[in-house]
């Protein structure tokens, strides 16, 4: 289930294909969230490190990507970006719900981008997901704060 990109290629994303992909973009992001943060991120956290665990699964997660989309540098550096900032949510929030919820706009943004007039820039998600990623991380550090007692 987790190498069918892999598996069967090079398939793009084009017409009915694409809201294919935005309409069931909660269920992938599930899936692929539980996969590679919910277990394997988790797994690897433990053996070599928070940091080893955190490249290690995105080196799968960006491998998994394959034949999704051309594997040209950019896509395969925005996956990893992509990638590295889910497994920091995951790691802040401790919770899969936020990531999963991240993960499916950011698919649901992606795959329908050709057909908002005119076109988003391919780094539109990235972008949403790196000020989310931001927003995180500074109400982690007032949640921190809070408990602290400042």
């Amino acid at each position: 289930m987790f190498l069918a990109p892999v598996l069967v290629g090079d398939v793009g994303s084009n017409g009915s294909t694409s809201y294919l992909f935005a309409a069931t973009s909660v269920v992938v992001g599930l899936r692929e969230e539980l996969a590679y943060r919910g277990i394997l991120q988790r797994i690897l956290a433990q053996r070599p490190g928070v940091v080893d665990g955190l490249l290690m699964s995105n080196v799968g997660f960006v491998l998994y990507h394959r034949g999704v989309q051309p594997f040209t540098l950019l896509y395969v550096f925005q996956i990893f970006l992509c990638g590295m900032m889910l497994g920091f949510v995951y790691r802040i929030s401790g919770g899969i719900k936020l990531v999963v919820s991240l993960h499916a706009v950011y698919d649901a943004i992606d795959s329908s981008s050709p057909y908002f007039r005119p076109r988003l820039p391919d780094l539109v998600s990235t972008l949403v997901l790196s000020l989310t990623l931001v927003a995180a991380t500074a109400e982690r550090a007032r949640d921190n704060r809070e408990a602290e007692g400042h």
